[in-house]
């Protein structure tokens, strides 16, 4: 058995906090959230080892950061696949680096800065799942990105807001188009970009939102077609989620 001696921990408990609301449209019950923070200082390439967990070869060449948040992705997945009986499960990547769920099963995975966390549902109820976390935009950033994220109405709807009220505005949006990629892109098999979406509602009462497609993806997907989402604050972040529910 392999011997690792004493040094600071790469990554800390797993969580299984559920941080959107109750009452809303994906409950605990319905998916499994898992995460956690890591030590990018603690990180040493006999982590992979330590936790189980094969490094994959097209991460030879890179960074220790990239290296890190993989691992710790990854962790957080097979943690949340226990739950539905696939115990020890090492996620295959596909041609298009995205995870190789089982069968059974839809997810993703998300990192930002320390954090990673991956969220896992029933195939037969959810047809896909997206997830992302960010760390809030500062004021300055946000107003040079709002034009490259935001649609020509989403930046009326953001209009009177202050520079801090846009900031988080734009990081929500920014988010929860990177959630609804991850959701649409393995149902669609193709790419699409900030402005091919927008918000068409937003609750902040129940940290709701749900998008309307611009443009057409698949004969299913069409211009005009909705997905819905949640956003929450989790650890000093924001954590968006879109699911879309099986209706066969």
């Amino acid at each position: 058995m392999s011997h690792f001696p004493d040094r600071r921990a790469f990554l800390s408990d797993i969580s299984s906090f559920w941080p959107f609301a109750a009452d809303a449209f994906m409950a605990p019950a319905d998916a499994t959230l898992r995460h956690t923070r890591f030590e990018l200082n603690a990180f040493q390439r006999d982590e992979f080892a330590h936790h189980a967990i094969n490094f994959p070869v097209r991460l030879e060449q890179a960074v220790a950061k990239r290296q890190a948040e993989y691992l710790a992705g990854r962790v957080c997945a097979r943690e949340a696949l226990r739950e539905y009986d696939r115990h020890d499960h090492e996620l295959n990547t596909l041609p298009d680096r995205r995870p190789a769920w089982p069968d059974g099963t839809v997810g993703a995975i998300t990192h930002s800065r320390d954090f990673a966390a991956a969220l896992v549902a029933d195939a037969s109820r959810w047809v896909g799942v997206g997830i992302d976390a960010e760390h809030y935009l500062d004021v300055e950033r946000a107003a040079r990105l709002k034009g490259e994220i935001l649609t020509d109405a989403e930046l009326a709807m953001s209009a009177a807001f202050s520079p801090l009220q846009l900031a988080r505005f734009v990081t929500l949006v920014f988010s929860a188009k990177e959630s609804l990629y991850k959701t649409l892109y393995p149902l669609v098999g193709r790419s699409f970009y900030f402005h091919d979406a927008q918000l068409s509602a937003w609750d902040e009462s129940c940290g709701s939102i749900e998008f309307e497609l611009l443009v057409t993806l698949s004969p299913f997907w069409c211009a005009g077609a909705r997905a819905k989402g949640l956003y929450a604050e989790l650890e000093g972040q924001l954590l968006s989620l879109v699911a879309v529910p099986n209706m066969a």
